[in-house]
């Protein structure tokens, strides 16, 4: 509690509810399906299948390879319970040893699901829960990374079971096999990650997702080299994220350059406590920047950022003439950097 308090995480009138479950949830066809935001072709057997709402936030595909090897090994489970003599004293011995672990597993299953049961494109299952406890659950927000655990548990389970249930030699061979099958299925994204690495070194924002790299370039433009040297502080002068192109990700990219650069900031980017009386601070001192500008008033050793192209006008007209002043344009955001005084 008392390094929470010290860190600002608590006390600062957020929120901790963040919104979000039953829509950030688990498909049931997650582990199935070979579908994520970033575009790759993660298996070369299984077809993509559909999403719905924010199911893409938690991707859980486990992989051919891993998917059989959990049903050859349930297989096997299952024939020799079935084909021993006392079942019942077995099962009450898995059940002292598991069975703690195997109910909060199903918990974690449930709540990453959530209450709004979804397959492929379709929701199939709405359970109406009281507001107060879908803002206890919206505490995690996006559920579906609950299912996390479970995924690695249950991957951990086939492994050792296989260890168990076979010679040293049998065990080896057989993971041998599901592993060439896993590493085939997943080596057309093991082949386009490989490449992408290529052009970490001259074009490091290629990596990002295709609707991201404008923004990424950005924050790699040379423009910024050492800028940190040079200015304390990086504000964002506009009340509002809205206008179009900007989009809220690039905050995301700004505050990632402020941090680089070892600079303060007013920026924002949190899925928590929305804007309305959260952030009074930071935008009040965005609007007050703003004002200063349009009078001709700047701070030497700060670095001043608009998505207004009507701003961008004003300080042109200010300040184009003025040696004290750079002014760079990028495609979604303008900059005034002052020129630190000799």
């Amino acid at each position: 509690f008392t390094a929470a308090w010290c860190l600002g995480t608590l006390g600062h009138g957020v929120n901790s509810s963040r919104g979000g479950y039953g829509y950030y949830s688990l498909n049931l066809n997650a582990v199935l399906n070979p579908v994520s935001i970033g575009g790759y072709t993660w298996s070369r057997i299984l077809p993509v299948r559909g999403q719905t709402l924010g199911n893409y936030d938690g991707f859980n595909y486990m992989g051919v390879g891993l998917l059989l090897l959990i049903a050859f090994v349930a297989a096997c489970l299952i024939y020799r319970f079935f084909n021993s003599d006392d079942l019942l004293e077995q099962l009450k011995k898995w059940i002292s040893r598991n069975g703690a672990l195997f109910f909060a597993c199903l918990f974690l299953t449930a709540f990453a699901v959530s209450n709004v049961v979804t397959w492929d494109s379709r929701i199939i299952l709405e359970i109406p829960f009281p507001e107060f406890l879908i803002n206890l659950c919206g505490i995690f927000r996006a559920s579906s990374r609950i299912f996390y655990p479970v995924y690695y548990l249950v991957m951990y389970f086939a492994v050792s079971q296989i260890a168990r249930l076979f010679t040293k030699r049998g065990a080896f061979l057989l993971l041998s096999l599901f592993f060439c099958i896993q590493l085939w299925d997943l080596s057309g994204v093991i082949s386009q990650k490989r490449h992408d690495q290529g052009w970490l070194l001259n074009n490091p924002y290629d990596l990002y997702p295709t609707n991201q790299r404008v923004y990424a370039s950005i924050v790699y433009d040379d423009i910024w080299d050492g800028i940190g040297e040079k200015h304390d502080q990086l504000i964002f002068v506009d009340r509002s994220y809205a206008r179009e192109p900007y989009s809220y990700l690039c905050n995301r990219y700004l505050l990632y350059l402020s941090g680089r650069e070892k600079m303060t900031t007013n920026i924002f980017n949190a899925n928590s406590g929305g804007v309305s009386g959260c952030y009074d601070r930071a935008l009040a001192l965005g609007e007050q920047s703003a004002a200063e500008l349009a009078q001709g008033i700047f701070d030497p050793r700060t670095v001043y950022a608009t998505a207004d192209p009507e701003k961008f006008a004003l300080w042109e007209e200010l300040y184009g003439d003025r040696e004290e002043v750079e002014l760079v344009k990028f495609e979604i955001l303008y900059v005034l950097i002052p020129r630190p005084v000799e």
